[in-house]
């Protein structure tokens, strides 16, 4: 009796720790997707950035006076 409660306990925690594990590659998954369009973002954003300042600089007038 004793060695089904332990055998019971011990398939709970395997099956516990399997969850973790799995839990675990999924967040390490999500954080390079996230990364990754981090990266995305970044390059779009400057050129964007470039592309503004390129247009202010050749729109730019000299102030009237």
């Amino acid at each position: 009796m004793a060695q089904l409660a332990a055998f019971n306990t011990m398939t709970a925690i395997k099956k516990k720790l399997h969850g973790m594990k799995q839990k675990r590659e999924e967040a390490f998954d999500r954080a390079d997707q996230l990364e990754q369009k981090l990266i995305e973002h970044r390059a779009v954003s400057d050129k964007v950035r470039t592309s503004t300042h390129s247009v202010t600089v050749l729109t730019a007038a000299p102030p009237c006076r």
